[in-house]
């Protein structure tokens, strides 16, 4: 029976053991699954929010290029993540992967040349805005010098303020910085006077046209990089990648499903052999009659009181109990009641004890009681309780009464066989007073 707990139970932890490594590898194919699919979906996400920021940032009203490095360098994160995931695993998607790489790698160098060349130009709108300021105050001292010019002076920088404020700030400002051709105004009175700062404004002007040119150009390549197609082409090859390791999550599933079909059973037969084997055990040091513990249980039960007793002077009592008679009610009223008087004894005797205070049916019509961490005086002061309390009056004027003998351990006696002769004497010496009372063994 041994035998066969002990291979059971290491077909038990073997099966355990199979199902634990299996969902471990499952569990962690999932969390792989996943975070393929987190990686590309944040690259398509990260590539959106990066070309919305370059396209915003192309107004004039918006000059702040630290976001898009960020996003770039959170892509260029990404992508190496993803390559280091599929190094060693899959070298179709390793091709798609160094196909993106060199895509982001060429649009993020047109970024670059972008965000130079808005740069150049929102330095040159800066600087006209500067002239045009400069041109004015200019205007009205050379107006207030020459008041017959005065009309003409003041007409061109009217259609000046015009020029900036409605032609080219507005092509800046709305519509991004495309300029194309821009008519700039002309004043054949003002010229002489005018000449360096109208020049200077013409070659900011075309700085202006060169670098938009420069600027729709580098818009349109954008464009054109097609970095959209291969994180399109990468989520198709992940999804592929994923329905096959999903298929092989499904053999291993059905692996597990019978595996755990199996210990199932094998938990039955153990459990039925394992409470066959307990109910053997507890019939075995049970009283079949009372209920309470018999002579096979009394040497376990008085080991382990033993080995409970911690300081070295401690003691423990033992009582032996026998029924006074329980010969003559058998013989008249029969054994069947005779049984019932034992039980009710039995439990009338358990009832005045306390935890820790265990009544085994010896044998016959005889009773051991072992009381743990007891006086003498207080084993004496039981064993009498339990003598008044053992009284009983039957059918046919019979009676039952009890006669105790008690013993202390170690005081009297070492072992379990020599305490209970001990007691078994001083019981009888109860019997030969006159029965119905308790005597201590010397």
């Amino acid at each position: 029976m041994m035998k066969k707990s002990l291979v059971l139970l290491a077909i038990i932890i073997s099966t355990i053991t199979l199902i634990f490594v299996l969902e471990g590898i499952l569990s962690q194919e999932r969390e792989y699954q996943s975070d393929l699919i987190s990686n590309v979906s944040n690259l398509e996400s990260v590539n959106a929010s990066l070309n919305y920021e370059v396209l915003y940032n192309q107004s004039f009203y918006h000059d702040n290029f630290d976001s898009i490095n960020v996003k770039i360098d959170r892509f260029n994160s990404l992508l190496s993540t993803l390559e280091n995931k599929f190094q060693f695993h899959d070298e179709e998607t390793v091709s798609i992967i160094n196909e993106l790489k060199q895509r982001f790698s060429a649009k993020e160098a047109l970024i670059e040349d972008l965000s130079s060349a808005l740069a150049i130009i929102r330095s040159s709108i800066r600087f006209l805005a500067f002239n045009f300021d400069s041109i004015e105050e200019k205007i009205d001292e050379i107006a207030q010098k020459n008041p017959s010019l005065k009309d003409e002076f003041f007409q061109y920088r009217r259609d000046l303020k015009v020029f900036w404020l409605n032609k080219l700030i507005e092509r800046a400002t709305n519509k991004g910085v495309s300029f194309g051709t821009l008519n700039f105004p002309e004043c054949t009175e003002c010229k002489p006077f005018l000449e360096k700062d109208i020049q200077s404004i013409v070659n900011h002007l075309e700085v202006l046209s060169r670098y938009s040119e420069n600027q729709r150009e580098y818009s349109e390549r954008l464009k054109r990089t097609n970095v959209e197609l291969s994180i399109n082409t990468l989520f198709i090859e992940v999804e592929y990648l994923i329905n096959d390791a999903e298929e092989q999550s499904i053999k291993q599933k059905i692996i597990i499903f019978i595996t755990a079909i199996a210990l199932m059973l094998t938990v039955c037969i153990v459990f039925y052999f394992v409470h066959k084997s307990r109910k053997h055990q507890q019939i075995s040091k049970t009283d079949l009659l009372t209920g309470f513990g018999n002579r096979n249980h009394l040497e376990n039960y008085f080991e382990s009181v033993k080995s409970k007793m911690g300081e070295e002077d401690a003691s423990f009592g033992l009582l032996f109990i026998d029924l006074d008679g329980f010969k003559q009610v058998n013989d008249l009223l029969g054994h069947p009641y005779g049984d019932k008087v034992l039980k009710t004894v039995a439990t009338k005797l358990s009832l005045q004890l306390e935890e820790g205070q265990e009544l085994i049916r010896y044998g016959g019509d005889e009773f051991i009681i072992i009381i743990p961490e007891v006086s003498k005086e207080a084993l004496q002061v039981l064993g009498c309780k339990l003598v008044d309390s053992g009284y009983a009056l039957l059918q046919r004027n019979l009676s039952v009464s009890l006669s105790i003998g008690g013993v202390m351990y170690p005081e009297a006696a070492n072992t379990l066989p020599d305490l209970i002769v001990k007691a078994d004497k001083a019981m009888y010496e109860a019997k030969q007073k006159g029965k119905n009372q308790f005597c201590m063994a010397d």
